[in-house]
């Protein structure tokens, strides 16, 4: 459907708030400055609650894509926006089992096969706190921090973590920017919510190269918080095998890991 000059994609949900102008692109940027939760070189995040005509509201993240200069223009007049990729990941990944932010609405507006910009909101994951913050508060996003795990929830998070990317990469999903900010703990039922899906890649396998990547990302993060015997029980969690292997093998697969992690985020 078209609104507000766009082309708009929406669910069930989002038919009840497309009607409210203050979701309107040029509404939330001309005058929420103040809710702004993150603003990068590639996109700007708002954190704000909606209300309806019918008496209701919805807290929602509104996020809008910004182009990185002319290459990334002639590549978005190619495919589909980072916004669009996103919803249609996230709506993949509600498919195949895994948790994601509720969607409400996705939009596109071109000229001609030019995307000029585009923008994406979400209902707000109430309360839950990133994976980063539950690691280091002080590194998290602002209304994502948490508070400081002790050994056993530490261990139960390691638990959690392993079980999820084990599923995503057994289902040949590869989250290419699988960083525990992109992560989030709800906390009425503990389970973990995948943000930032618009690189997300789906296929039959995923390569070795890109599995170690993931759990690289991952080993990053609890730098100076997770024990080795944290890490080898994340391993043992995620890959059954990697008991059988020797101990020179496991050893070796532990350095591989380090490797990566030192050059890619350390």
């Amino acid at each position: 459907m078209e609104r507000w000059g766009y082309r708009v994609w929406l669910t069930d949900e989002g038919r009840r708030w497309v009607g409210c102008d203050a979701l309107a692109p040029a509404s939330v940027r001309g005058s929420r400055s103040d809710d702004v939760r993150k603003r990068s070189r590639t996109s700007t995040i708002w954190s704000f609650r909606v209300e309806g005509g019918d008496g209701g509201a919805v807290d929602v993240y509104y996020k809008t894509d910004n182009s990185r200069g002319v290459l990334d223009v002639l590549k978005n007049a190619m495919r589909a926006s980072r916004s669009l990729r996103a919803w249609r990941s996230f709506e993949r990944l509600e498919r195949m089992g895994f948790d994601v932010p509720r969607r409400l609405l996705c939009g596109e507006r071109r000229l001609g096969p030019l995307l000029l910009d585009s923008f994406l909101v979400t209902e707000a994951v109430e309360d839950a706190p990133s994976i980063a913050g539950l690691i280091a508060p002080e590194r998290s996003a602002p209304g994502r921090e948490g508070s400081e795990l002790g050994p056993r929830p530490r261990r139960r998070l390691i638990e959690l973590l392993a079980g999820l990317v084990r599923r995503l990469h057994a289902g040949g999903v590869y989250h290419a920017d699988l960083a525990p900010t992109n992560v989030l703990l709800r906390p009425e039922d503990g389970a973990l919510v995948l943000l930032d899906a618009d690189r997300t890649v789906f296929g039959t396998r995923v390569p070795r190269r890109k599995r170690l990547k993931n759990i690289a990302q991952l080993n990053a993060a609890f730098d100076g918080v997770a024990t080795l015997a944290d890490r080898v029980r994340f391993y043992r969690l995620y890959d059954p095998a990697h008991r059988e292997r020797s101990r020179s093998q496991r050893r070796a697969l532990l350095a591989e890991i380090e490797t990566l992690t030192d050059r890619r985020w350390r």
